[in-house]
């Protein structure tokens, strides 16, 4: 603020004046408290500018006259929302310096529960704590394609009917995964429903005398088989006419080796094959061939173990 005070008198009177030198911007005069002469003012002229804040930081602003136009300003990047998938490496999500604008998501574990860990095994987590209760099987060897519900590492199936018709449709059965075993069944149908399964990754026969099955297998006496073959296949396992007993395997299968699989009337056996003479990379197959009618009784096989021996 700036006035003009007029002096017209012999003395002034300024008992009722405030301003001081540092209430007056600076190189100003005045007259004001304590000197009836003119004074000039000190306060310091800060001109405008912009003042960068740091995160949680703080602006101290010093005395004087700011001019017009001075502001006081925050640069901070924003992030927005991230998902998180957990690993066993540590992950790092860049927050440093940055504004969260939205959430970071830590995405479940549904699987990390007690029931898929082994029993009394303690995984921690943090401040939490699972303590296992499966009671199941380990199966850790490349030579035990199956055991009591447990693939060989990197081991795994795919189904496809067993019989194929050279004329009309044919369908592949149920392949069900139960706690210790693998289930293969031919339903009551009218149509043309057999089973194979097939495994994914071959073995080298070449290290193989022997394989071990242990299993239970109803109604299928002479439908069901084991084979090695050189080939990898998933339409079928052999096909013939409609009528007729000839049969013509499929020649993705390539070179390969069969045995039946005897029935056991629905009771768990085991069953001891010589695969000496088998050599090279192999696939295994079942074949669950005993097609059913709307009259015939269900066929069905349970595989519990399938290792191969030297």
């Amino acid at each position: 603020m700036e006035c003009i005070i007029k002096n017209t008198g012999a003395a002034l009177d300024i008992r009722g004046l405030t301003a001081k030198p540092g209430y007056v911007k600076k190189g100003k005069t005045f007259i004001g408290q304590g000197s009836d002469e003119e004074q000039i003012g000190t306060m310091p002229i800060i001109d405008a500018a912009d003042h960068v804040l740091t995160i949680n930081g703080e602006y101290q602003s010093a005395a004087g006259y700011y001019a017009a136009g001075s502001r006081i300003v925050q640069n901070i990047p924003t992030m927005g929302q991230q998902y998180i998938i957990p690993s066993g490496e540590q992950q790092t999500v860049e927050t440093k310096d940055k504004y969260m604008i939205e959430d970071v998501v830590i995405a479940g574990l549904p699987n990390l529960n007690a029931f898929n860990i082994k029993k009394g095994a303690v995984i921690k987590l943090g401040d939490y704590t699972i303590i296992g209760a499966y009671e199941g099987y380990e199966n850790n060897d490349p030579m035990v394609p199956y055991y009591n519900g447990v693939f060989a590492p990197g081991q795994s199936i795919n189904s496809f009917p067993a019989f194929g018709r050279k004329a009309g449709e044919y369908y592949v059965g149920d392949v069900t995964f139960g706690r210790d075993n693998l289930h293969l069944e031919n339903p009551l149908d009218t149509r043309y429903v057999t089973t194979a399964i097939v495994f994914n990754r071959p073995l080298n026969f070449d290290e193989i005398n022997e394989i071990e099955l242990r299993y239970s297998l109803d109604n299928a006496t002479g439908g069901c088989s084991i084979l090695a073959a050189t080939g990898y296949e998933t339409e079928y396992i052999y096909r013939r006419a409609d009528s007729g007993s000839g049969k013509t395997y499929h020649e993705g299968l390539g070179t390969y080796w069969q045995r039946e699989i005897p029935d056991t009337n629905g009771n768990v056996s085991n069953r001891t094959l010589n695969v000496a003479s088998v050599t090279g990379s192999r696939y295994l197959y079942i074949s669950l061939s005993m097609r059913t009618t709307s009259s015939i009784a269900i066929a069905n096989l349970t595989l519990r173990e399938l290792k191969c021996k030297k």
